[in-house]
């Protein structure tokens, strides 16, 4: 699903919600005055100039899209909002209490409420960004290794500056390696300049692509990544770090992909195993493979309240840590996102994993 798509499925459903609530409301014989009528109006209006804006911005610069996708969050915020208000102004006609909620103070909470959950996602989204850490025992390692793990940077959302004080950050951290989940871009406009701080890297990056990639021109970026230095592309390939193997498996949406692709890899029992892929899906199939340890992306925890409860519902494994069998499976809510610069109910982060020998 591209994002041209994605967008157009929203307008389409924001237009239809408010279709839909203006017939039930008509349908119950409910008042429908003139104001909320132009509420109806405005809402389908500033959808369909959101559409209009986001194919003109495709021919513009990428901060125009980024002011673009801010608009899209607060219009997202209003729609959740208006249904809770549209459920208990419903209620209230039902009970006979209509006044309750259609005057001026009504109204004045109702948009006290809409532009502190707007203030409130655009705040979590901007403040520092969150470290997890997490330290597992092996009995096949004799010594202790650090490394990072990032996901969905997802460059082009969030600018080359942001994009390079996290990077910054990562490297204070003095890992011995860095793994990527995936979603490094979210652009067309990029060059090669524009990844000169993965090539000030101090230690090796093991890179596999995710879904993001794909919208844009996967081949050019692999053209670029392959001149920078520390980068270790692991598009359907292994790689070894002294008593640790690493796996990192191309993104595909295929139904049963993981599993079926990794039927051809062996593993080598006495070294510490990390399987690197973009989507936390066929999770069960690869803990079959004995990984120590497997590393995902992609969900965002959601990102936005109520789409967290969208994502919990559509992956098992949406985000945080989680025991598969032998394995220790975590999924990052990731260290950017994706469309408007805001999070509620997630959190932008980098993870921090600490591998020690198993005390005997």
């Amino acid at each position: 699903m591209n994002l041209p798509f994605i967008v157009i499925f929203l307008v389409i459903l924001f237009i239809l919600l408010g279709l839909i609530l203006y017939s039930v409301l008509k349908a119950l014989a409910v008042q429908f005055d003139q104001n909320h009528r132009r509420v109806l109006v405005f809402a389908v209006r500033f959808t369909c100039l959101y559409l209009a804006l986001f194919i003109a911005a495709r021919y513009f610069s990428d901060s125009m899209v980024r002011l673009l996708n801010y608009y899209l969050g607060i219009l997202s915020f209003g729609l959740y909002l208006s249904l809770g208000y549209w459920l208990v102004y419903l209620f209230c006609c039902l009970i006979k209490r209509r006044k309750w909620v259609a005057n001026k103070s009504a109204g004045i909470v109702f948009l006290g409420i809409y532009f502190s959950v707007v203030l409130l996602a655009i705040y979590n989204f901007q403040r520092p960004i969150a470290v997890e850490k997490f330290t597992l025992y092996s009995e096949k390692l004799t010594k202790e290794y650090r490394f990072v793990h990032l996901s969905d940077v997802q460059f082009g959302t969030i600018s080359k500056s942001e994009m390079d004080k996290r990077l910054e950050q990562v490297y204070d951290l003095k890992p011995d390696f860095i793994v990527f989940t995936g979603d490094l871009i979210d652009l067309e406009h990029y060059r090669f300049e524009d990844f000169a701080s993965l090539a000030k890297s101090p230690v090796p990056v093991y890179f596999e692509r995710g879904n993001h990639e794909f919208y844009h021109d996967p081949t050019r970026l692999l053209s670029y990544l392959e001149k920078i230095a520390p980068i270790r592309l692991l598009i359907n390939k292994k790689a070894t770090f002294e008593e640790l193997e690493i796996v990192g498996i191309d993104y595909n949406n295929q139904k049963g992909y993981l599993g079926k692709i990794l039927e051809n890899f062996e593993l080598d029992p006495s070294k510490f195993s990390i399987l690197l892929y973009h989507e936390p899906r066929g999770v069960e199939a690869a803990a079959r493979k004995k990984f120590d340890l497997m590393l995902f992306g992609h969900t965002h925890a959601g990102q936005i309240w109520p789409y967290t409860l969208l994502v919990d519902y559509l992956y098992r494994y949406s985000d945080g840590a989680y025991q598969v069998e032998d394995s220790f499976v975590y999924t990052s809510d990731g260290v950017a996102l994706w469309g408007p610069k805001m999070r509620l109910g997630s959190q932008n982060e980098i993870v921090v994993f600490t591998l020690k020998p198993e005390a005997k």
